[in-house]
């Protein structure tokens, strides 16, 4: 039993039109759903066809953080050894033109301070928390006894949650 299993039989569950890529994804997951056997949907089955596609992510997902660690070492030996030669383009035949550029990039080292000069500029109203605090405060919210905050809607979602055998 969860943490949150009395406070989410008071909500509605939540809308496809809510849920992380909308009604249109919602169709394609939907999609999916009629392709899985019909002797395959027990209990048993599904769990263990979940099991097995979060350890396919799982691997995968690893795969491609090496692929993204080595574009990143090529990337970066690459805009040194074009500085070195000066350079910032290079056309391959058969492959096409690998190029560098250079921007600006933006970090708030001052969240209070950018805040203030944000109000200052007409910025506030596009000024919003994370999704992960508006959620978290909602939860502490209703675990307290209390409604959530003017604004913000409350709704359920099941997840699913897999702990691979060690």
């Amino acid at each position: 039993m969860g943490m949150y299993e009395e406070v989410v039989k008071e909500l509605p569950p939540l809308p496809p039109e809510l849920r992380e890529g909308g009604a249109k994804y919602q169709w394609k997951v939907d999609q999916e759903k009629e392709k899985i056997p019909i002797e395959m949907r027990t209990p048993a089955a599904l769990a263990e066809y979940y099991a097995t596609l979060k350890t396919e992510k799982k691997n995968f997902d690893e795969k491609k953080y090496e692929l993204n660690l080595k574009l990143e070492a090529v990337a970066q030996m690459l805009a040194l050894v074009y500085e070195g030669e000066g350079i910032s383009s290079q056309t391959l035949r058969g492959v096409g033109a690998v190029r560098t550029q250079s921007e600006p990039y933006a970090h708030v080292a001052d969240k209070e301070e950018y805040r203030q000069w944000c109000v200052e500029n007409g910025f506030e109203q596009q000024m919003t928390l994370p999704w992960t605090t508006t959620n978290k405060t909602l939860k502490d919210l209703l675990l307290e006894g209390g409604t959530p905050p003017p604004g913000i809607e409350a709704y359920f979602r099941t997840t699913v949650v897999f702990t691979p055998e060690k």
